[in-house]
């Protein structure tokens, strides 16, 4: 059901989304045979009703062009005609086409001219990375985001040294970013969907907005002028789970994509994407340990009969018996409890067949729809085009405690999101247009417990049925303890207790203005973006807990009058104070979970949805001469968050001193202060700011580019490091645990960049970009204690030291890229590129002190400018791509697609040598702040294709193997010892004085074996060599 709202959406959204450019422009110049200009000659774009007339000095210009392939016709009376074909434009581009025209000899001749892809792009006044069609259709590598980090400056998601969530992704022009948890939406994105990505990682103009990182525009497809059709099958090949860690083992993906397009009247074109895709299970280079657990109401005696020193026997099936676990539950009914009777039953979980298995993780299945379409009409000087995307997502999360120790997982989480545009374009004159859009996106996303979900006070709940989902849960509805023998195995029947939902919907109005006069591109526009924000979340299976223990007849509910008998005197209060106590975050509802009912309220802490806005103007003048291209811009921008804090200076903003002096009344946050109008909660001052951007693109010669920019950025926080619940705040200063609170006063984030570049074409099918960067970053996320704080409860003043998060975090980097490029020659298209970084502050994500303000110190707070934990010195990727030249030959049709990556390591602090698994703290350092490196990474993605065409219908088949020299890729390692599986313990004294007591104690149990498995986590490793298969129908 919830897959084919999807599907509708795509017809009946009302309200839909855009904001930056999604088009490009065509220009140049057209002459005669002897260099002088044609003055009133025809260049038009086959296919389309886009075109120009050139002017006294011959130029021409056509905007707002799509992004895509073309031909591009240029005609003048008495000249031949020219046809350039193979023409492509990308995003915000302008694409520089020149025609000379030779005295036509006979009327009507025509000369057709096959363009070579540009090695160079004179009008880039910044680093731009485009990826067409043609080689997404081709990549070993899948998804968009790993092939943005094929791009230079981009090393492992992060763009230049900036924080994981600075990038911004545009969908058709749609801004996709998350702005509560500061991700982007990337999911609803089918490859076979995609016509380009470009990648700025820096230096972008004042068009963009909202990051400190990279900007990623990614176009999808639209429909043509004829109708096509695609049908695409892909599944993975291997073994099922098994013992054996050198076969090949399938990781359970499937997908089916079946999409089409093309003219549905004269003026109108329709496209349209659906996929369908399954993941089975991810698959690591490590094994994961496995039993069975079973559970019975009485055992053999046969399970008993060990032999050689073992306690325990074999089952039925010949399998290892490793331990019995007997539990014994009161499974009286309510009238036997009443009578004060008791039913006590014991049952037994028997552990067997202990194994190591390798293959796809269980419990880590997921199922994906996604939906790509739109619409574009062409009605003269006014054009509309109309597109959404959607996607429906369920998943289960792999747990290693739980496979281990032979638990169904029980955790679930499902997210939809859906968005929609409609951009209309009316064009002014031949060289102005004006853009208007509207939109809407809605993301939400839930996770808890499958059996249950929304009904989260069932969580705890024990079920008295033997076999039922909580029926192992303790009397007192807790989980049930971990059986003694087993290390790190959560007790059989454990069910996941924690629930999360969360939405976010995004209403977007935007303008823009183009003017081409002459030389200069005039552009300015603004744009709103008016967020609604709810959340609920809550440790859920505490409230089955508060209940049972007050709950004297049984019925299962806590009845004023037990309440009351329980020695609080206000019912509402001890459930306020239940609910309290498990650090509950709402927005839209009140500490109960239900949902705003119009007004603020104390007594259960009501709060409305959170209701950002962002708002940004700018103005923007690109001048295109032939010997240089200067780019000038500026933008204003606003971010009103609404979020409310105490106000400590009465100016009539809340502030984040304000949460130096805080009231609560019966536990509740009271946001009237003292009384006395001191310290009243209020809204915060929204934050303002202007962003100058400059860029400079000055061709040397037609071989040679030279290119620099500079600019100022900000991004708001994510929002779920702003917005505090009063819930929350109660919970994580009352309740006296270490905890991180948000903070409504946090200040934009803000970065200062600059770049310089040089292109320099190198032979006739060559190219190498090398560009330099500095990136200075201040007002980033950290964490600190409030150590002259207070506290009024009740009317008694409390000193308290409590962490929150501030502005604090400031970085440097810098570094230098180079990008080799060959155009496509005798069918082998190649591309090397190499990226050099340096990345430093004072943190590396935000909540990086919390041992510091955990251990209470002032300090201890970093202050110098350390390595940062995501810093790599040197990053390349290789990419191969070979189409048969050959159009009859045994090798025609045929391709080959090479992607290797190499890294040289990210960072890690040196540790003192500690047990992982049994002591549970922080790591005291050994050596210098990220003094050590990860072992270095290679990779390589493999794809082979051929296609065959009968009876009008294209069938291409390929194979792609992903980690083809199943090359080892470490994704953590232990701090203590830098390996990826040995944290050094099990060789200290103590280690070995354990290992001792455990052989004794349970000789049925490997104990070196079961503290090998606490530390081989598989995701821990990267994947091993899988492979792929797949068939691409056209018709």
């Amino acid at each position: 059901m919830r897959k084919l709202r999807i599907l509708i959406a795509l017809f009946i959204l009302p309200t839909i989304i855009f904001a930056q450019s999604t088009t490009a422009k065509l220009a140049g110049v057209v002459t005669d045979g002897d260099g002088n200009p044609l003055i009133g000659a025809n260049v038009v774009v086959e296919g389309s009703n886009l075109g120009a007339a050139t002017d006294e000095l011959g130029r021409y210009y056509i905007l707002d062009v799509p992004v895509g392939s073309y031909d591009l016709r240029a005609e003048y009376i008495g000249y031949t005609t020219v046809v350039e074909s193979g023409v492509r434009t990308s995003v915000g581009f302008t694409t520089t086409v020149d025609f000379n025209l030779a005295v036509a000899s006979v009327a009507g001749e025509a000369v057709t001219v096959t363009r070579e892809r540009p090695l160079i792009n004179p009008n880039a006044t910044n680093t731009t990375r485009v990826v067409d069609k043609e080689l997404i259709d081709a990549f070993a590598v899948r998804g968009v985001q790993n092939i943005v980090n094929l791009q230079t400056g981009v090393v492992n998601g992060y763009f230049r040294g900036s924080r994981s969530g600075d990038s911004r992704y545009y969908v058709d022009g749609v801004p996709v970013k998350d702005v509560y948890s500061g991700g982007n939406i990337l999911s609803g994105n089918s490859q076979a969907a995609l016509q380009e990505v470009s990648v700025q990682t820096g230096g972008f103009s004042a068009e963009y907005g909202g990051a400190n990182g990279g900007i990623v525009n990614i176009t999808t497809k639209t429909g043509g002028s004829a109708w096509t059709s695609r049908v695409g099958l892909e599944t993975s090949l291997g073994s099922d789970p098994g013992t054996d860690p050198d076969k090949l083992y399938t990781d359970g993906y499937e997908n089916v994509n079946f999409d089409f397009g093309g003219p549905i009247s004269e003026n109108a074109k329709i496209y349209l994407s659906i996929e369908s895709r399954n993941f089975g299970g991810s698959v690591s280079q490590s094994y994961y340990p496995m039993m069975d657990a079973t559970p019975m109401l009485s055992v053999p005696d046969s399970y008993y009969e060990g032999t050689g020193g073992m306690a325990y026997g074999y089952d039925e099936n010949g399998n290892k018996i490793h331990h019995i676990e007997e539990v014994t539950r009161n499974d009286a009914t309510r009238d036997q409890l009443l009578a004060g009777e008791s039913n006590d039953v014991t049952s037994y979980v028997v552990y067997s067949n202990y194994r190591r298995m390798y293959g796809q993780q269980p419990q880590d299945d997921s199922e994906r729809v996604t939906v790509n379409g739109n619409m574009t009409m062409d009605f003269g000087p006014l054009r509309l085009k109309l597109g959404t995307q959607a996607y429906d997502f369920t998943g289960h999360s792999y747990s290693w405690s739980r496979v281990y120790g032979g638990t169904d997982g029980s955790y679930v989480n499902e997210a939809d999101f859906s968005m929609g545009y409609l951009n209309a374009r009316y064009t002014l004159s031949p060289l102005s247009y004006i853009k208007a859009s509207v939109s809407q996106q809605t993301y939400e996303s839930t996770g808890g417990n499958e059996n249950y979900l929304h009904d989260y006070e069932s969580y705890g709940k024990r079920t008295k049925a033997f076999g039922s989902v909580n029926y192992y849960k303790r009397d007192n509805n807790l989980n049930p303890t971990s059986p003694d023998p087993f290390v790190g195995v959560v007790g059989y029947g454990t069910q996941t207790t924690g629930y999360d939902t969360r939405k976010t919907t995004t209403n977007t109005l935007s303008f823009d203005y183009t003017n081409q006069i002459g030389y200069n591109e005039l552009k300015l526009g603004g744009s709103v973006d008016r967020h609604e924000i709810t959340r609920y979340g809550l440790s859920a299976s505490g409230i089955a807990r508060s209940i049972a223990a007050i709950d004297t007849d049984y019925d299962g509910i806590a009845s004023d009058a037990e309440i009351i008998a329980s020695g609080v005197n206000d019912p509402s209060d001890w459930r306020f104070q239940v609910y309290r106590q498990l650090y509950v975050t709402n927005l839209g509802y009140n500490i109960y979970g239900d949902e705003y009912d119009g007004a603020y309220r104390q007594e259960d802490h009501m709060l409305a949805p959170a209701e950002p806005t962002q708002s940004r103007f700018y103005i923007q003048d690109k001048l295109e001469f032939k010997d240089v291209v200067v780019q000038l811009g500026v933008s204003f921008e606003t971010i009103d968050t609404g979020a409310m804090a105490p106000d400590s200076d009465n100016d009539g903003y809340g502030d984040s001193d304000g949460f130096n002096n805080l009231w609560f009344d019966r536990q509740r946050v009271d946001r009237d202060g003292d009384g006395n109008g001191n310290y009243v909660w209020k809204k915060v001052k929204k934050e303002t700011a202007t962003h100058p951007r400059i860029g400079v693109s000055f061709p040397v010669s037609d071989r040679t580019v030279f290119r620099a920019n500079y600019g100022t950025h900000w991004q708001s926080v994510p929002l779920s490091y702003l917005f505090l619940s009063d819930s929350q705040l109660s919970a994580d200063i009352l309740a006296g645990n270490a905890t991180a609170s948000e903070n409504p006063a946090l200040k934009p984030e803000r970065s200062t960049q600059y770049e310089i570049g040089i292109e320099q074409r190198l032979g006739a099918f060559a190219s190498l970009k090398v560009e330099g960067f500095y990136k200075e970053s201040k007002d980033y996320l950290s964490l600190e204690n409030r150590l002259e704080a207070y506290t009024s409860t009740d009317g008694a003043s409390t000193q308290q030291n409590w962490a929150q998060y501030i502005n604090g975090d400031v970085m440097v980097s810098q570094g230098l890229t180079t990008n080799f490029e060959m155009r496509r020659t005798r069918g082998l298209y190649a591309q090397a590129n190499y990226t050099y970084s340096e990345s430093r502050g004072t943190g590396s994500y935000g909540s990086q002190n919390f041992y510091i303000t955990w251990i209470g110190t002032d300090d201890g707070y970093p202050k110098a400018m350390n390595l940062l934990d995501y810093d790599q010195t040197h990053t390349a990727n290789i990419i191969l791509d070979w189409r048969s030249p050959d159009p009859t030959g045994p090798l025609a049709n045929t391709g080959f697609n090479a992607v290797m990556s190499f890294g040289s390591g990210t960072r890690f602090t040196p540790s003192q040598i500690y047990s992982t698994v049994f002591e549970n703290r922080w790591e005291f350092p050994e050596g210098p702040v990220n003094s050590g490196t990860y072992p270095t990474y290679t990779n390589l993605d493999l794809r082979v294709d051929r296609a065959v065409e009968l009876f009008g219908i294209t069938a291409n088949t390929y194979v792609a193997v992903y980690n083809a020299l199943d090359s080892d890729q470490i994704n953590a390692v232990y701090h203590g010892t830098g390996n990826v599986n040995e944290d050094g313990w099990m060789a200290t004294e103590a280690g070995q004085k354990w290992l001792a007591n455990r052989q004794t104690q349970f000789p049925d149990i490997d104990g070196a074996g079961m503290y090998e498995d606490n530390l081989s986590v598989p995701s821990r490793w990267g994947r091993p060599r899988t492979v792929r298969v797949g068939l691409n129908i056209n018709f």
